[in-house]
């Protein structure tokens, strides 16, 4: 009789041990794949372009007369001695470029460039385009050199995310390669210029 209970005390321990066991499942791996696309790419566009209104210009050998636009969009006239002369006739259509910029990363530094100037002219006349100034989300007037570039940095804060370029220009005259040195009257709009953006 003893035998039998330390038979079935055995049993009964073995049954507790087995119940009381930790369950451990099988470990199952899913890989998952990651799609990431990187734009870098400006969405750059010319809202409105340069126009220097209607003027009057004389040419003069060795002086210069200038008609300027500025970054607000203000037509002057200047000229630096001689019979060389300049006016502004009518300003009602003058104005800046403006040039809007978007899609950029917050305070990440990008490149502006104006290159591949193209004067106007008409026929034989010639007026030089040079003396570009840029205003830059509305800080202030920076100076830009043909060909080189210039950092600007990008605010996210400035526009609900679009930036702004702001440019003005000087139109300078040459010296008389006709037979009169007033410019011949008429559209001038054969001029461009290039704005380049990059990182």
């Amino acid at each position: 009789m003893q035998i039998n209970l330390l038979k079935y005390s055995a049993l009964a321990l073995g049954t507790m041990a087995l119940m009381s066991a930790p369950y451990t499942a099988q470990a199952q791996t899913e890989n998952v794949d990651i799609d990431v696309i990187v734009s870098n790419q400006l969405t750059v566009v010319a809202t409105q372009q340069l126009d220097f209104g209607i003027f009057a210009m004389v040419s003069d050998t060795g002086q210069e007369a200038t008609v300027t636009v500025s970054t607000a969009g203000a037509a002057s006239a200047a000229t630096d001695g001689g019979t060389a002369g300049a006016a502004v006739i009518d300003d009602t259509d003058a104005q800046q470029a403006i040039i809007t910029v978007a899609g950029g990363a917050n305070g990440v530094a990008f490149n502006l460039e104006i290159d591949n100037v193209v004067n106007p002219f008409q026929g034989a006349a010639v007026i030089t385009l040079d003396d570009f100034v840029v205003m830059f989300n509305a800080v202030a007037d920076n100076d830009f050199v043909i060909g080189s570039a210039e950092a600007l940095t990008f605010d996210s804060s400035f526009g609900s995310g679009t930036n702004t370029v702001q440019i003005g220009a000087t139109l300078t005259s040459v010296t008389p390669q006709l037979a009169t040195p007033a410019y011949p009257d008429g559209l001038y709009d054969n001029g461009t210029y290039d704005v380049i953006f990059s990182y």
